[in-house]
């Protein structure tokens, strides 16, 4: 509220010589009282740092200048800060009495001013020198706005318009911000018009009468005490809904422009905090005088899942939430969340929103609450859905508009739409129109009926097949090679999934650093589409590492150096050598990726390995061929299998008959198997379950000549219990008929302990033992294991209980079970979790240790 004062010519000293600046910006009303005694004829603004005081600050809808008793209300739809204002004073000396109402008055604590024209106190300021560079202070009062009418109506106007007073008229133009259309007020005879005049303030003489000038002050004298209550809340910051539509996406307003806010006449009054209203506590500032705060948010339970996210990573209060500030911060920041509140209430379809925010007390002094207030109103929905366009697609435009999944009587819901847009997309897409275009979203929202209408333009652009595969350089594929990994053929119905898929095979050879496939049309006449393909080679050659720890092994490295293209296309060549403390060798290896079909793979390798371990010393050589078909990180298969055949020679020292010695094998064996992956992640399984099965007929001369075969089932199973416990269990029995435990190279035998296997014990641990208590290994293989994989952010924690028996039978021996139990800790990186197990054995044994630790990359199972 705006006073006019005069004092005939007096010097105002209950002012204490100060002049008042005010600045509108987008969310504050700022207040500046600037020492100067020369200023002796000037406006006062109630003085907010007394309780007692008043002064009405608003946002976004309304400033309401009050003169004479006669509200008149300046609309706009934002004000934003103004940088050069023209300020005008037009006042009269202020009389002794109404002097004397503001003893007690005291001035704005406002710190220190950045302006050099405050600091010099606008000694070189005249009535035409415009004010620039002001800071602008926020203020903790409410905002509200205009109550919602049927229909919303706005009128925007630039930054351009100018600040004007017009004594005899009633126009009103607020600078830099909105054209305000204001109905015309006889009573309203003279704008409050403020102006930085350094040398003198201009005196309008005889502009009231004295009766009108008594009118003035007695009515300047009820609204001072009407004021006086309201003002104790003001602190609180209500808000109420202003209508504005903005949302995303655009959305228009019936009858009117897109984005603009209703602006009513004179008799649309704010209205601040009733002195009746005692459902919070202000807060007391620390000694500082700053607050730390914490956010509350009521009346809004749709604020969860995705769009308490939303809020989260966009609120200005959360972003500092713990940091100590002025309540002007505060206040600020409070008023872009409320905004912010709004926006997401809209998102959800609630256009009647209204919303307040209150800065409460803390617990204790210095501490805050800031509440944030909704209430939602009824929700709008859907009332008609317009396609323009579907007619052409002819037998497809059934399909294309079940797609669109918003429909009348939906709620009005941005995400919705713009979800049922993407899906009517998506549909186009895997349905033969490449080039076919969605339309910008049109909503007209319709407030008497609560209700709104989505139009949306579709258009096809044609129906097309696929044809030819064009590679711009043929490096480092040509298009026939790319051919083998599409999973279309030339004419096939174009489907934009089966392009992503190719992409996505490309990228799986690790040979190219970006891909782009544009579809084209083709130039031979038909409806048909070529795929342009430009690849940027990535590096083919690469040095890997790998290294690990078992406490029954030790220490594990393995190095490689890798050629990925050697024999091109996709032909790679690998050196690799493992240095260990129970293991060293080396290998050489050829693989040809994408051989004869999608992800099938052929490798032949040979390989030299010394193998010192307690059940065995082996020197072996390996030459081995595979020809496979398997998941990768990018392709994760339900189906895979394998088929090869293998070559050993290995000359084994280990007990034979209760004698240590040392013999020769030969060895020829044709493994093979198959397996079903039903897990969702590779490395990382949370539902779902796997089965596999492997068989390797074998026959080994050496001690004698003996065929036999090597027979192995696995399971596992996986259960999601909450979104931070998996729980999950696996199997296996193995077993070897066929042969005798010594006629069997004890390399091909089984033996179970350690990571991967039974955790708890050492590797290969479990099972018979010879005379120095070393293992022999077994023919029959049996262990089960369960565990609660339980995670919080990147890092989790595994309790697990291991169960593991072999046997020298084929069968597995139930009578003589090792149990180990233990807890391990994960870490989930971006490639997969890294494991690390620490296990102890139950009834454990003499010679066998207490504690066994692993760590792997990936689950252990």
């Amino acid at each position: 509220m705006f006073r006019k004062f005069h004092n005939n010519g007096k010097n105002d000293a209950q002012l204490g010589g100060h002049y008042l600046h005010l600045s509108c910006s987008l969310f504050s009303l700022s207040v500046f009282f600037i020492a100067n005694p020369a200023f002796a004829n000037t406006y006062i603004v109630n003085n907010i740092s007394s309780p007692s005081k008043h002064f009405i600050a608003t946002t976004q809808s309304a400033v309401n200048l009050t003169q004479s008793g006669t509200n008149k209300s300046l609309g706009t739809s934002n004000l934003t800060q103004v940088n050069n204002p023209e300020i005008k004073i037009e006042a009269e000396p202020v009389p002794e009495k109404l002097a004397e109402e503001f003893d007690d008055i005291a001035p704005l604590d406002i710190g220190e001013f950045t302006d050099a024209a405050f600091e010099k106190g606008f000694e070189d300021i005249d009535e035409n020198t415009p004010l620039e560079g002001m800071d602008e202070i926020a203020l903790p009062w409410p905002s509200l706005t205009n109550p919602k009418k049927e229909q919303e109506k706005v009128e925007l106007a630039t930054a351009a318009d100018k600040i004007d007073g017009d004594i005899a008229g009633n126009d009103a133009l607020v600078n830099g911000s909105s054209a305000i259309e204001v109905p015309a007020n006889d009573a309203l005879v003279n704008d409050a018009l403020v102006n930085a005049d350094t040398d003198n303030f201009k005196e309008e003489i005889g502009l009231y009468s004295d009766a009108q000038l008594a009118e003035i002050l007695a009515q300047d004298d009820r609204e001072l005490a009407q004021f006086d209550a309201e003002t104790r809340n003001l602190a609180a910051g209500q808000m109420q809904a202003d209508g504005m539509v903005a949302e995303t996406p655009q959305i228009a307003v019936s009858g009117n422009n897109q984005g603009q806010i209703a602006v009513e006449g004179a008799g649309d009054v704010i209205a601040l905090f009733d002195e009746a209203r005692t459902d919070f506590t202000p807060p007391i500032p620390d000694a500082d005088g700053l607050y730390n705060y914490k956010i509350a948010i009521a009346g809004f339970p749709e604020l969860e899942g995705e769009q308490k996210m939303r809020f989260d990573s966009l609120s200005e209060l959360k972003l500092r939430e713990g940091q100590p500030a002025n309540i002007d911060i505060i206040s600020n920041r409070a008023q872009a969340d409320r905004k912010l509140i709004d926006q997401l209430a809209r998102i959800e379809g609630y256009y009647d929103n209204q919303s307040e925010f209150i800065i409460r007390a803390g617990d204790v002094p210095g501490s805050a609450i800031v509440q944030i207030n909704t209430e939602l109103g009824p929700l709008y929905r859907v009332r008609r859905v317009e396609l323009n366009g579907l007619a052409k697609y002819n037998d497809d435009s059934d399909m294309l508009r079940a797609s669109f999944t918003m429909n009348p009587g939906d709620p009005l819901n941005s995400d919705k739409l713009l979800l049922a847009m993407a899906n009517l997309t998506t549909t186009l897409l895997e349905s033969g129109y490449p080039f076919s275009k969605v339309g910008r979203e049109s909503i007209i929202v319709d407030h008497a009926s609560v209700s709104g209408d989505v139009t949306l333009d579709v258009d096809s652009n044609g129906r097309y097949n696929f044809g030819k595969i064009i590679v711009t350089n043929n490096r480092p594929f040509d298009a026939g090679h790319l051919n083998r990994l599409a999973r279309f053929q030339n004419g096939d119905l174009y489907k934009e999934s089966l392009v992503s898929d190719l992409k996505q095979a490309i990228f799986s050879t690790a040979l190219a650093s970006s891909v782009t496939v544009t579809p084209t049309k083709s130039d031979n006449n038909k409806q048909e589409v070529d795929l342009v393909v430009n690849i940027n080679e990535a590096p083919p050659r690469s040095i890997a590492g790998e290294f690990g720890y078992n406490s029954g092994e030790g220490i594990r490295v393995e190095g490689s150096w890798e050629h990925r293209n050697f024999f091109p296309p996709e032909g790679a060549i690998r050196f690799g050598a493992i240095l260990g403390t129970k293991e060293q060798g080396g290998n050489i290896l050829y693989r040809r990726n994408n051989f004869l079909g999608r992800d099938r793979i052929f490798t032949a390798q040979f390989k030299a390995l010394h193998e010192n371990r307690s059940a065995y010393d082996a020197r072996t050589l390996s030459l081995s061929a595979n020809f496979e078909s398997k998941s990768t990180i990018f392709f994760q298969k339900p189906w895979t299998w394998f088929g090869g055949a293998e070559y050993l020679l290995t000359d084994e020292k280990a007990t034979f008959d209760n004698v240590v010695t040392r013999q020769l094998f030969n060895v020829g064996a044709l493994p093979f198997g198959i397996f079903y992956d039903g897990s969702d992640n590779l490395l990382d399984p949370s539902k779902g379950f796997r089965l596999g099965a492997r068989l390797s007929p074998e026959i080994s001369l050496g001690n004698g000549t003996n065929i036999y075969a090597r027979v192995q089932l696995d399971a596992s199973v996986y259960q999601k219990v909450t979104d931070n416990i998996v729980l999950a269990g696996r199997s296996r029995v193995a077993t070897i008929s066929g042969a005798t435990i010594n006629q069997i190279a004890p390399s091909r035998r089984y033996y179970a302990g350690g990571g991967g296997s039974v955790r708890g014990f050492a590797f290969q641990k479990i099972g018979p033992v010879d005379s120095l208590g070393d293992p022999t290994g077994g023919r029959g293989l049996m262990e089960f294991s369960l565990e609660s994989r339980i995670k919080f952010g990147n890092f989790g924690i595994v309790p697990f209980v291991d169960v593991g028996s072999v046997s020298d039978s084929s069968l597995p021996d139930f009578n003589d079970l090792r149990v180990g139990v233990g807890i391990g800790g994960r870490y989930y990186s971006s490639f997969g979790p890294i494991a690390v197990d620490i296990g102890t054995p139950i009834n454990r044994r003499t010679g066998e240790s207490r504690i066994a630790i692993s760590i792997s990359l990936g689950q252990a199972f």
